[in-house]
């Protein structure tokens, strides 16, 4: 056994390291090696684990590999720069278990693996493999049989066609599939609940039309749901509910539609939930945005929902990213969003808001980015945003009038922005705002209001009294 990792090794490998005929295991993982994989590696002849990612080899595959096809368990060649087609020979090497290629540069088809029993881990991705046709995906009908497969990663790449009904029938061991970032047409097939043990699911930034099948509820270990830029229609399944292990779910811009189901409330483990460039509508379920475990980010924005923002968003305890901008939201901004003291971005603008910036905002020590802008907010703008940490503030087009303070985020003009506001004045001199009236001034104009409210009295009196006499 030899293993190098993690050393700042350069250079090529030896060629003479094929005369280690004995050694069964091989790992020159995270250093800077450079060069071809020596043709020699196929003399090894008792190599079971061959470990070289993370470097910087180029050239093919060599041939030679399939000299190994009685001992070789893993092949683990991934963040390298190597190129070619994957040889066909892999998928003779009876004792493989582990084929890890992704992050290089591999060309052409997919070879078959139906004769590799002890098969648990194909990582493709990455690369440049399939041409956009309709038989890129023919060597997932190779897998079906494979009954120890659990990841199978085939995200980025150039695969085309539809995603076939076979996947279904895929390892019930399989945990994680994703295959993101390619060409891949039709719909996710209704029977994908035979993956009973999935928790990884990501088909995000492919073609992919038609409905979300409700049988994705039945996948109870599902933690990960990405759908993210497909041209997926209909409405959000109220079964996704079901799924109480969900952590993250994904599906924004789609052409789904209809509201939001509550059920998505029952998600007691959801941490993120992105479904911005939608067209859904109707209100938003307090059951979801008071769903308390959210963290990572809720974002709705860019769709069409209406009402008020529920009181329960000040459940979101632990939420850093709330964006629920571009709707038609109406109402005033909830007292009980200054409860969401983990939150660092606030994206309310595009709405039908109004109303004061509450005074409970104060507790949001933490935020770094707020954004107000074109609702219909009215108001002095409050003294206590001088405190944050802001790196950006856009409270243009509303209503806000008064005097605009001058330290924190305020004295920034490159991170500030309050133009269509015409009643604001004072604030720093690059704002170019008119100056505000001074407490003297004030005290004038009430001055001449008096004086005239008693010039009229006087000349009303005095029409009286002649009309009397």
């Amino acid at each position: 056994m030899l293993r190098l990792n993690n050393n700042s090794f350069s250079g090529k490998i030896p060629v003479n390291i094929s005369r280690c005929f004995n050694l069964p295991n091989l790992s020159l993982a995270y250093n800077n090696l450079t060069g071809e994989i020596p043709e020699g590696m196929g003399s090894l002849s008792n190599l079971q684990q061959l470990g070289l990612f993370s470097n910087n080899l180029y050239g093919e595959i060599p041939s030679s590999i399939a000299n190994l096809s009685n001992t070789l368990e893993l092949f683990s060649v991934e963040s390298n720069k190597l190129h070619g087609s994957i040889p066909s020979s892999f998928g003779q090497l009876k004792r493989l278990q582990v084929l890890a290629i992704g992050h290089n540069q591999f060309t052409g088809k997919v070879p078959e693996f139906s004769n590799l029993p002890n098969f648990n881990n194909l990582d493709i991705a990455e690369n440049n493999l399939g041409y956009g046709g309709d038989d890129d995906l023919n060597f997932l009908l190779s897998l079906v049989n494979l009954t120890n497969l659990e990841v199978l990663n085939f995200g980025d790449n150039n695969f085309g066609g539809v995603l076939p009904e076979c996947i279904s029938n895929l390892s019930t061991k399989l945990w994680w599939m994703t295959s993101g970032g390619n060409q891949i047409k039709g719909s996710i097939p209704t029977v994908i609940e035979n993956l009973v043990s999935l928790k990884f699911l990501a088909l995000e930034e492919n073609q992919l039309v038609g409905h979300i099948p409700s049988s994705v509820g039945k996948l109870q270990n599902l933690y990960e749901l990405a759908l993210d830029n497909n041209e997926f229609s209909g409405i959000i399944p109220s079964s996704i509910g079901n799924l109480t292990s969900l952590n993250y779910f994904s599906a924004k811009s789609n052409n789904l539609q209809g509201k939001l189901p509550s059920s998505l409330g029952k998600c007691r483990n959801l941490a993120g939930l992105i479904l911005s460039r939608n067209n859904l509508s109707g209100p938003i379920p307090k059951e979801v945005i008071g769903l308390s475990s959210l963290s990572i980010g809720l974002d709705l924005s860019q769709n069409y929902f209406t009402g008020t923002i529920p009181n329960e968003v000040g459940k979101l305890v632990h939420l850093t990213t709330l964006d629920i901008s571009e709707n038609k939201l109406s109402g005033e901004i909830p007292k009980t969003l200054g409860s969401c003291e983990s939150l660092e971005y606030l994206y309310l603008e595009g709405n039908l808001l109004h109303g004061t910036i509450p005074p409970s905002l104060d507790s949001l020590k933490g935020i770094v980015e707020i954004d107000l802008s074109r609702n219909n907010f009215s108001g002095k703008i409050p003294n206590y945003l001088e405190g944050f940490q802001l790196q950006n503030l856009n409270l243009s087009y509303n209503n806000f009038e008064g005097e605009v303070p001058t330290q924190g985020v305020f004295k920034n003009i490159s991170a500030l922005s309050i133009v269509g506001n015409t009643n604001l004045c004072g604030g720093i001199p690059q704002l170019s705002l008119p100056k505000c009236p001074s407490k003297l001034d004030k005290k004038q104009k009430l001055s001449s209001k008096q004086k005239l409210i008693v010039s009229l009295a006087c000349g009303l009196v005095a029409i009286l009294l002649l009309a009397w006499f």
